[in-house]
Order: structure tokens, then sequence, then C-alpha cells
């Protein structure tokens, strides 16, 4: 009671001192002193709640005022810097505490954005949208002085790159090191996929299988046609398989031809064989473009090379055409590759050859020779090469067999013509391992230009030391002045022996010799022998009297019955 008189004669008081309508605080002397007079000199006055005080005399900055009972106010004093205010529940009063910090040991979840289960969360930045808007910036490190994840106000996210140029972005700055993504699985039975879709429809997926540690790709909107698979056990490759056998094994459904795969190119061939493997180029219509296979290795070291190839190119450059040819091409050291066979649009291989004419053609500059090579393995017998010409159909009526023709190589003009030889091994003089030697035993098509009254040499048979050699001459003369023509044919025997380095030869003319002439007094005569001393140079010597000849030459053909080797010009 006694504070309402007092509040009661300190209203009177200010009336009494004068207006103060105007003023927010008391500072007129006049009021002061009469308020002195009143509770004395430094007195304080209480107002209580109920008549709109706090019932507090004394405050701190920073105090706070709460409700401590119904009708009593209380003074909540700050406290240490960072701390917030916590309540204590309904009918408790509230306490400052500690802030709480987030660790990677709360008990408890923490919630943003909402309390349940359909809440959302709504993570973004303070500017806005659009072009100037902000990007989202994730931090580690000490006072997040490492940036590990940015999002772009355009939505490209970047893991350690804070300009990612895709929507998602991985970036390692550290030298030597390798930017990754793991696709974990806890057990060998369960899948890891990467998933190409459309409008949310699987195009394609990448994984690994079920049951091995194998990396497949597979198509279509179940993501279960194989297109490709890499086994887990040994990386062999299987292109339309599952199950490859070895390094690259390509396979499809027999009717299907859907396991073509292209390399080089972005739509290779379909439907054209079953597990068909395409290699094609993208070069415009032009020769020799197609596609290669090449093999290679390591030649030294560690460095490798390539050492052979295949190839399928175009024929010719005709826009609409599509002959092709084959080839197969080997290199020796210090050189590139070089074709070696060729297989042309008409069937035709060449050897040595890029045009080959015949079924098989050997080309080149150079003698060629096909051969069968000998054994490896010691005291083994050779192998039997035959050549044979194709026959009649077995069962077939009266049908003759194809002949085997023997042809030397064609020439040109006037040249001296090709021979055809046949050739044996001449047994070796003593006993070992040298190999033996191999001579002509059939010389075919010999021919020689003849003069009137001068030897001819027609072949040379070298006989060592306690051999002999021997054999026969087929032979044919021609002689023409241009207007007359004499011609002759017959045989000759001959024989050498070499005893002590004394060589003695022997001739002898077999039955009589056939001449046809145009003119009855042209004569022909013919005297064989061999030179003195150990050539074994078996000669002609021709006596022509009745014309003087433009063309005069003998042609024959020389049959070895002997070990020795004997040569023709």
């Amino acid at each position: 009671m006694m504070r309402r008189v007092l509040s009661c004669l300190f209203l009177a008081c200010i009336v009494a001192c004068g207006p103060v309508a105007q003023a927010s605080h008391i500072h007129s002397t006049r009021a002061e002193r009469a308020l002195e007079q009143l509770i004395g000199a430094g007195g304080t006055i209480v107002v209580d709640v109920g008549e709109g005080g706090t019932g507090l005399t004394t405050y701190a900055i920073g105090d706070l005022i709460y409700a401590s009972a119904a009708t009593t106010l209380a003074r909540l004093a700050d406290v240490a810097t960072g701390q917030v205010l916590t309540s204590g529940g309904v009918g408790v009063a509230p306490a400052w505490s500690a802030a709480p910090v987030l660790t990677t040991s709360l008990t408890a979840p923490l919630l943003i954005g909402g309390t349940t289960t359909t809440s959302t969360l709504i993570l973004r930045s303070t500017s806005g949208v659009g072009a100037a808007g902000a990007d989202i910036i994730f931090q580690t490190g000490n006072n997040g002085a490492t940036e590990v994840m940015r999002i772009l106000n355009n939505g490209n996210i970047g893991l350690g790159i804070a300009a990612p140029v895709a929507k998602l972005h991985v970036y390692n700055a550290a030298s030597g090191t390798v930017p990754s993504a793991i696709f974990d699985r806890p057990a060998i039975g369960d899948y890891s996929e990467f998933i190409f879709s459309t409008a949310n429809v699987r195009d394609w997926t990448l994984g690994t299988r079920a049951g091995d540690s194998g990396l497949y790709f597979n198509r279509g909107a179940a993501g279960t046609t194989n297109a490709m698979y890499i086994s887990g056990a040994n990386g062999d490759v299987g292109i339309g398989t599952a199950a490859p056998v070895e390094k690259l094994t390509v396979g499809a459904a027999a009717t299907t031809g859907t396991a073509n795969a292209g390399l080089g190119v972005a739509t290779p061939f379909q439907n054209v064989e079953a597990g068909q493997l395409a290699l094609q180029t993208t070069d415009a219509v032009a020769a020799d473009k197609g596609g290669k296979i090449v093999f290679g290795g390591t030649y030294t070291g560690t460095t490798q090379t390539t050492f052979g190839g295949i190839g399928g190119f175009k024929e010719n450059g005709t826009d609409g055409q599509y002959g092709g040819y084959l080839t197969f091409f080997s290199r020796t050291h210090g050189a590139s590759q070089a074709e070696r066979i060729r297989i042309t649009s008409a069937g035709n291989v060449g050897i040595g050859t890029t045009t080959p004419t015949n079924l098989v053609s050997l080309g080149g500059n150079a003698a060629r020779t096909a051969a069968m090579e000998r054994h490896t393995t010691a005291d083994t017998a050779g192998n039997t090469l035959t050549v044979q010409a194709g026959g009649a159909t077995s069962g077939a009526t009266n049908r003759a067999g194809g002949d085997l023709l023997l042809q030397p190589g064609l020439g040109t003009g006037n040249a001296t013509p090709a021979q055809v030889r046949v050739l044996a091994l001449a047994q070796g003089t003593a006993s070992g391992t040298a190999d033996q030697t191999l001579v002509n035993r059939v010389v075919v098509n010999g021919a020689v230009a003849l003069t009137s009254g001068a030897a001819a040499t027609i072949a040379t048979s070298t006989v060592a030391a306690g051999q002999l050699a021997g054999g026969h001459v087929i032979y044919s003369i021609e002689a023409t002045d241009g207007t007359d023509q004499l011609a002759a044919s017959g045989q000759v025997a001959f024989g050498i022996v070499n005893k002590a380095a004394t060589c003695t030869g022997a001739t002898s003319v077999l039955g009589t010799e056939a001449q046809a002439k145009s003119d009855v007094t042209d004569t022909l005569s013919n005297v064989w022998a061999f030179a003195a001393g150990c050539g074994g140079a078996l000669q002609v010597t021709p006596t022509l009297t009745g014309m003087t000849a433009t063309t005069f030459r003998i042609t024959y053909a020389v049959v070895s019955n002997s070990q020795q080797a004997i040569t023709v010009p």
C-alpha cells in the first residue's frame, strides 16, 4: 500500500513541477527534488508487475526478462559468447547452454526441413537462380580449406573441380593419381550396374554379372541381350556370347546374324553371316581402301611392333562397284610391311605379284622356286610331292582326265625360247651328311645358232675323275635363205669317261638323219664329237652347201642317263 501512495505522490510531483507531455524521460531538477523529499536522496522506486513494472531494480546489458511465476518476472543474465538459450520445458525456467556440435557420433537423427516422413529437404544458395545464381560448395579441411564438391547453378556437379563441364565431372588434381568411382557389391552373387536409358527405358547396361566377376555390356529394355562380355577369370572377350573361349570370340545365333561387331565403323554390316566381325574403313570411295588386321608383339625389351597383317580392300575406285581383293602382308627387319600374297576378286592368287592372271601366279624379277621343304628329323625319308591334273568324276563314263602341262615362261620377239628342264639329285661319291646336288636330267627346247663349218656346243657334262656321263640328244636343224628351206632331224647317243684326268668321249648317230628340203641341190652334213680335253663339251659341226642361210639353228632336247650334271647354252 505504501508503494501505491508513493507512486501517487510521484505523479503529483511531476504535475506540480511543470508540463512534461513532450518528454520521454524526467530530467527536471524540480521533479528530482520532489522525489528526494519523498523517498530520500539516493533512493530507488520499484514498480510492481501488476502496476506495469518489472519488480526489478537493476539490469545488465544482454539480460533477458522471463516469467518465473504467475505474477513475477525474473532476470536471466547473459553468459559466455556462443551459448544458446535452451528451453527447460513447461513450468521450468530457461537456461543458457553450449551450442550443439554435429559429429559422426550423433545418437539421434538429425532432421533438416521437417519432422515427418513426407517432409522435403531443400538445399539451395541464397542468391537465387539464373545466370547470376550462386553455386553450392562442399568444403573440408581446416576452416573449409579444401573444396571437395561443387554444384553449379546450371546443375553440373564437380567432384574435385570447381568448373564442371558435364552433369558429373570427376577430377583429381594430384599428379600420378587416377580419379575413380567405385560400384561395389556385397558378394559375387549380386549385381553392380550402370544403366543408359532413353525416356526411362533401358538402352544399354554396363555391369558385373551375378555368379562371377566378369564385365558385361547388355542391350535392350530388359538389359539381358548380350552385346559384349569380358571374362573375369582370364580376360577373354566375347562379342555376342557370354562364354568366350579365346581372347576374342564372336558368336551369334545361326539365324539372326545380330552379333556383328565393327572396328573403326559405327554401323557394321548386319545379317550377313552369324558371328561375323566386320573391319571397315570410313574413307571415301577409292581403290585400295578397306579393313585390315595386323599382328604384332614385342621384338626387343618392352618395345612392340607389327609383324604382319591381312587386309581386304576395294579393287578399283569406281563408285558403285564393290569388287575387292584380299592381301597378306609381312615385313623384313628394317623395312615396312610389304604385300606377299594377293587373292583377286576373280579368285586368282598372286605370290610376289599384285596382278595375278592365272589361278596361281608367281611374280617378281628374280627366279622363284615352289618347293616342299625337307624333313628336319634325321634319317627320315622325304615326302613325295605329286603334281596332278584334274581327272573325271569317279564313275563318269568315257571321260578323259586333264592334261599335265609343263610350260616355260613366255618370251618376246626373236629372243631365245625358254627351256623346260627336269632336274634330279645326283648321288654323292662318298658316304656322309653332305647334301646331294640337283642336276639336269632332261632339257627340252635347247636352241643354238649355227654357222656352216663351225663347231657349236650343244651340251656340257663336267665329269669328275673316276666318273662318267652319258645320254642322248634329240634334235632338229632348220636352214633357210628366205626362199628355200631345209630341215633335218635325228638322234645322237653320247658317252664320256674321266680316268685320272684323261677324258675320252664318243658319239653315235642313231638311225638315219631325216632331211627335207625345197631344193634338192642343197645339202647338210653334221659331225658330232666331244671337244678335246675334259671340258665335256658335246659339239656339232654342220656343213651346209647350196645355200647361204639367213636362219640356221638347231633346237633339241638332251636326256642324261648318268649322275653327272649337264648344262645347255
